[in-house]
């Protein structure tokens, strides 16, 4: 009766004890579902937003093209503006060098007619001149004449043939002084007249000089002074839109580093959660699923592009199971903080919070963001 009941008490605790194991394997199997359950969620929901923040950054970027495009037009209609503004310039010298040749022109025409006219002048004035002395002339030889006429009359009748000649001689010897005289004062006449026909036609000149430089001198202040204004204009209005498209371009960038930080805090954040969640396993499931170590694949991943692990280190994760990029990515950081902490006093100062983070990014193929965020890392640790 005792063996029976011995017997008995054997079954009973063997059948509690294959109870309790069955128990205990089926909370794990349920904690192992759960957990991964709410990794899926969490990685849906992180890719959601993730997906959602890159296309915010995309949209910024094509903006951000947008505007680059507005400005390489408006540089390209200031460019033309410019030409333009260069042709009329060159169109406008040509023709104030036109209308320059045709006022020197006009005044040469206007020279020319003056001369001719004070020639004519000059002409009218000589013969006028000639005229009257030969008219006074002719009257002091009538007067003489008649005057020797009457001398000689008398002469004869008083002394002959002999004063006759000698009356005769000075006759003559008066005939060339006057003429000589009349010869001086002609020239002198003429030479006077032409000094003073001289000094009106070069005060002329300088006068037509002087106010021809002074129109082509307004003209040339005019057109410059528009030019600059114009110029000045073009160029106020180009700054203006440098300056919008610059602050406009300044925005979408802040835009895109407060994307950017967004999704780094995410990022964060969902490794957080892991943790969390991880956390809230519960003892007996972290050391259940910690146990349960994967098989090596047959392309396992290089663990060694997550700053803060090398060669020493991925052979203790290897050894633990972690063979790939997206094992390490959903691994908690208690978990990985343990095998180093198996491992020695030498590897547990290696802190290896970053290392989901980046295992998910080179998981993801996001090598740009893993290489921008490990510059900001040392030793695989937040600076």
């Amino acid at each position: 009766m005792l063996y029976l009941i011995g017997q008995i008490f054997i079954c009973l605790l063997i059948a509690a004890l294959l109870g309790g194991l069955i128990g205990w394997w089926l909370r794990g199997i349920r904690c192992r579902q759960a957990t991964e359950e709410l990794r899926a969620t969490l990685h849906e929901d992180f890719e959601s937003e993730r997906v959602g923040l890159l296309g915010e950054i995309d949209a910024a970027a094509s903006r951000i093209d947008v505007v680059a495009s507005e400005l390489t037009e408006a540089t390209t209609a200031l460019e033309e503006r410019e030409s333009e503004l260069a042709a009329a310039h060159e169109a406008h010298e040509s023709a104030l060098a036109a209308a320059g040749q045709k006022q020197e022109a006009a005044l040469k025409a206007a020279l020319d007619e003056l001369e001719a006219s004070l020639g004519a002048e000059h002409a009218s004035a000589l013969s006028a001149a000639q005229e009257e002395h030969e008219a006074s002339l002719k009257s002091a030889l009538e007067e003489r004449e008649t005057v020797l006429k009457a001398a000689q009359t008398l002469a004869l009748t008083t002394a002959g043939n002999e004063h006759e000649a000698s009356l005769k001689l000075a006759l003559e010897e008066r005939e060339g002084s006057l003429a000589a005289e009349h010869s001086e004062a002609l020239e002198a006449a003429r030479a006077e007249h032409d000094a003073s026909l001289r000094a009106a036609l070069e005060e002329r000149e300088a006068s037509l000089a002087a106010a021809h430089a002074s129109a082509l001198d307004s003209l040339r202040q005019e057109h410059e002074s528009a030019l600059e204004v114009a110029l000045a204009e073009q160029k106020d209005a180009q700054a203006s839109v440098v300056a919008g498209s610059a602050d406009e371009i300044d925005s979408l960038r802040a835009e895109i580093d407060s994307l950017r930080l967004q999704l780094d805090a995410c990022q964060n954040a969902r490794t957080d959660l892991q943790a969390q969640v991880s956390a809230a396993a519960g003892g007996a499931a972290l050391g259940l699923l910690s146990n349960v170590k994967a098989e090596k694949p047959e392309a396992p991943d290089d663990l060694k592009v997550v700053e803060g692990i090398g060669p020493k280190i991925e052979r203790l994760l290897n050894d633990d199971g972690v063979w790939t990029w997206e094992a390490l990515a959903v691994a908690a950081v208690e978990r990985l903080q343990r095998i180093l902490d198996d491992a020695g006093p030498r590897y547990r100062v290696h802190d290896p919070a970053t290392w989901p983070r980046q295992a998910r990014l080179a998981a993801d193929g996001q090598w740009q963001e893993l290489e921008e965020w490990q510059d900001r890392l040392k030793g695989g640790r937040e600076r």
